[in-house]
């Protein structure tokens, strides 16, 4: 080593210990170790770092390489290349719970299982599905479609979750108050019996059933078309009989006692209100004999019960006391309070089919044809006479009720001559043909009768001989009473 190399090399060490004796207490010790001179090569080594200053070369020159130096703690190691590795912090994954890791499982750390791969715990609200969980939506809205217990929504839960279609969730499975089984709001017609609000619930709306869609029985009150009704809260075996107009499906479904083609209509006759109600009482009725369009309806007398009733009465003649009154055949149907010495009965023989007269009579002792409150019947059933004509028209039965007289060979023959020629009910026994002169003893009734115009018009009705009248032709000023009736 020349003069020049050792100065350089002694300097060079001098400055090393003075750069270590101002590192103070707490800074790094380099620590002077030995030389070693490898050919042209001087190395020296400190405490912790090699380092290597010089490369001496054969030719003198010299060369500065590097220069490493490293102040390390108990938790770093340095390497003979200079590499620092960290030996002392936690290290999630290694199954060793520390730092602020709150699990470690190793291998098991799983973001499904209870130790995340951030070495934490599983929760409710971490946004990862973890053990036990059906959901996760790392928030805390309740009502939403994963609650703050993550699970999914689900009825009975407590919890109304409207995104799932619940409408309500009282959290019991009583399926009859007011949230069903289902989470849906109680209401009639759900098939669920909502208890002690309604009385039943089929889960329809037949209101034809035993249970209307107002979850009750039917009712005549309900303002429904229920039950066996007919029309709304009228009809049926129940309720009391619709009005005019309204629908029907037998005449029992109407006050009136008459249906037709549907709807409650006025009855034609006495004898359909007694065939559609059987036991109906004599007594005062509106009747309608040319049906709905026609003449308004009327009131009229019916007999329930002479002969098995039915009977519609069509003329009341009072002539007592009036001496020649004019009875009427009127060509309109008149009410019963305006029926006195008036008469619609041969228009309600042409409006509608009948099967026989009655005749009531009522005229005062002494002046009755027949005895007083008799009750004569003429039948013709299926055969009817053509009024108004001379055609001597056979009668099936002729018959006084009360006495049970008969006679026999009875006929329809209209009077004629004036003013008799609207003899509307003029009737023969024994086969005369004739209604008038020459045959009293045969002559069953005559009348009413009308002329207009003429002087003097009648109601005559006579026995067949058993009044004096007759003989000596003085019925002419006969004064009569009593009723006709046509069934």
């Amino acid at each position: 080593m020349n003069e020049s190399k050792l100065v350089r090399w002694m300097t060079r060490g001098a400055l090393a210990i003075a750069l270590t004796g101002c590192n103070g207490d707490d800074s790094d010790t380099a620590t002077v170790g030995a030389t070693t001179t490898t050919g042209d090569t001087d190395t020296t080594t400190t405490g912790g770092a090699a380092t290597t200053d010089e490369t001496m070369t054969g030719s003198g020159s010299a060369t500065a390489t590097s220069s490493t130096s490293s102040s390390t703690t108990s938790a770093e190691t340095t390497t003979e290349t200079g590499t620092t590795t960290d030996t002392g912090g936690p290290i999630c994954g290694d199954g060793i719970v520390e730092g602020d890791e709150a699990c470690d499982l190793g291998a098991e750390n799983s973001d499904n299982g209870l130790c995340t791969s951030a070495c934490a715990n599983a929760t409710c609200g971490d946004g990862l599905l973890g053990p036990g969980e059906t959901c996760d939506d790392g928030n805390d809205v309740d009502d939403d479609g994963c609650n703050n217990a993550c699970a999914s929504p689900s009825c009975g839960d407590g919890e109304v979750q409207a995104e799932a279609g619940e409408e309500c969730d009282d959290g019991n499975d009583v399926d009859g108050d007011a949230c069903t089984n289902a989470c849906l709001n109680a209401i009639c017609g759900d098939g669920t019996l909502w208890e002690g609000v309604e009385e039943c619930d089929d889960g329809n709306a037949d209101n034809a059933d035993a249970c209307t869609s107002l979850c009750a029985a039917p009712t005549c009150a309900d303002e429904l078309l229920s039950g066996d009704e007919s029309d709304v809260d009228c009809g049926g075996a129940t309720c009391d009989g619709c009005s005019l107009g309204e629908s029907c499906v037998a005449p029992a479904d109407c006050e009136s006692l008459s249906c037709t083609d549907g709807a409650c209509t006025l009855p034609r006759t006495c004898k359909e209100i007694l065939d559609n109600s059987p036991g109906s009482p004599s007594g005062p009725y509106t009747i309608d004999p040319d049906g709905p369009g026609g003449a308004d309806g009327f009131e009229a007398f019916c007999d329930m019960e002479t002969d098995e009733g039915g009977w519609t009465r069509c003329a009341t003649i009072d002539e007592t006391g009036l001496g020649n009154t004019c009875v009427l055949e009127s060509e309109t149907f008149v009410a019963a309070d305006m029926l006195l010495n008036d008469s619609y009965c041969g228009l309600l023989f042409d409006t509608v089919p009948t099967s026989a007269l009655l005749i009531h009579n009522l005229s005062p002792d002494g002046q009755e044809d027949y005895g007083f409150d008799d009750k004569v019947r003429i039948t013709w059933n299926d055969s009817p006479p053509t009024l108004n004509s001379y055609d001597n028209h056979p009668i099936e039965d002729c018959r006084n009720l009360t006495t049970d007289t008969v006679w026999a060979q009875c006929q329809y023959a209209s009077h004629g001559g004036s003013p008799w020629q609207s003899a509307t009910w003029s009737f023969t026994a024994n086969g005369t043909n004739n209604g008038y002169s020459g045959n009293f003893s045969n002559r069953i009734t005559l009348g009413p009768t009308y002329a207009q115009g003429t002087v003097g018009c009648y109601w005559h009705s006579f026995g067949g001989g058993t009044n004096a009248r007759q003989v000596v032709n003085a019925w002419s000023n006969a004064e009569n009473a009593g009723h006709l009736y046509l069934r």
